[in-house]
């Protein structure tokens, strides 16, 4: 189980980790045009698009994340508290 868990959290990274390199590629950050020889997002698909894009990317990975958390409670009675793990 410990490697399931696992592989939602890298999962959960990695979503994020594309998201916020899909916006850090738009005009408004770094305007870059390629990423890896390939067109950006926003290139490829326009500003509009290369943003929703992002926020759906973000929006999948905190989904999966709760699900992840619903799926732990449910097989072991633990709950997360997620305050204990954000430093402000």
């Amino acid at each position: 189980r410990f490697c399931l868990l696992m592989n939602d959290a890298f999962l959960y990274i990695e979503l994020i980790h594309t998201a916020s390199l899909v916006l850090d590629d738009m005009p408004h950050m770094d305007n870059d045009l390629s990423r890896r020889g390939q067109p950006t997002v926003h290139v490829k698909f326009g500003k509009g698009k290369a943003q929703l894009s992002a926020f759906v990317l973000m929006q999948l990975a905190h989904q999966h994340l709760a699900r992840t958390f619903v799926q732990l409670y449910r097989d072991t009675g633990y709950l997360i508290n997620m305050q204990t793990y954000m430093y402000f």
